[in-house]
């Protein structure tokens, strides 16, 4: 994709095609811990200084399972809390 400044028309001469120039920033996808969220990951990573954080887009998806029993982080962090695998004990 190439990516032009606003009045620089693209090789084909027409206008709508014009784009503002930008860096593709990568995209990280951000995996909680068992019987956590998403959330908690990213109030977490928020703590991070902004130069860091704003190379990037993150992703934070919550697990696909409701959390089957107690979390690490009850008290500090509210529900709803997930895992990403269940298993037989």
């Amino acid at each position: 994709m190439v990516l032009l400044r606003p009045g620089i028309p693209c090789a084909c001469g027409r206008v709508e095609h014009l784009h503002m120039e930008q860096e593709k920033k990568l995209k990280v996808l951000c995996l909680h811990g068992f019987r956590t969220s998403g959330g908690f990951l990213k109030k977490q990573i928020s703590k991070w200084h902004p130069s860091i954080l704003q190379q990037f887009d993150t992703v934070f998806p919550d697990g696909q399972f409701p959390a089957g029993g107690k979390s690490d982080i009850e008290g500090i962090f509210p529900p709803p809390y997930f895992e990403w695998f269940q298993f037989d004990k």
